[in-house]
């Protein structure tokens, strides 16, 4: 009696040993082990240990895989088309990996354009080098706005006899394009 007990402790020892890795691995190896009575060893350490609910159904399935009249051979289609899957799984992650980075390249292109149309925008409206504002202004880590100087040569003075409404202004130095609208509004070249 006690060589069937010591042969029984044995086979949970080593049932013990194969379940004492990750789970992944685990599963991974069980492909290997054709002892049924190994696997069944290994279901009773896990369910008595970790009980990890992967790791248990795949010891159920190599145990039926073995007993099953094939010798197995099920089984072994079913790891592989997992493994295939996995594999699928782990290609179409990577590829949408790779589609979010080239949609952030693509976003950062666009915010470069719109940068420069913008700093286009300013040297056009203020007669200013606006390159080299935005050049200067990536410089400075205050956090203070750049504030442009304006070449008052190129406008127009213009005022109101009565602003439009209280506090508002009566003074103002305008662009020569937009001297028509303000024209229009009621202000005066002075």
């Amino acid at each position: 009696m006690s060589d069937n007990t010591n042969a029984a402790d044995e086979l949970l020892a080593q049932g013990q040993s194969v379940v004492s890795a990750k789970a992944e691995d685990i599963i991974a190896g069980l492909s290997s082990v054709k002892e049924v009575d190994l696997l069944k060893a290994a279901l009773i350490a896990e369910q008595a240990g970790k009980g990890r609910a992967t790791v248990v159904k795949a010891l159920e399935n190599a145990i039926a895989g073995l007993e099953a009249p094939d010798g197995g051979d099920a089984l072994n289609a079913a790891y592989e088309a997992e493994a295939r899957e996995r594999a699928e799984a782990e290609v179409a992650r990577i590829a949408e990996l790779d589609r979010r980075e080239e949609a952030v390249r693509l976003r950062e292109e666009d915010v470069a354009r719109a940068e420069a149309d913008l700093a286009d925008r300013i040297e056009s409206l203020n007669g200013l080098p606006a390159k080299q504002i935005v050049a200067d202004d990536k410089g400075k880590d205050d956090g203070a706005p750049v504030t442009p100087k304006i070449d008052t040569s190129a406008h127009v003075d213009m005022y109101l006899e009565k602003p439009q409404f209280e506090g508002g202004p009566t003074e103002a130095l305008v662009h020569p394009d937009e001297v028509e609208s303000y024209t229009a509004g009621g202000w005066k070249e002075a």
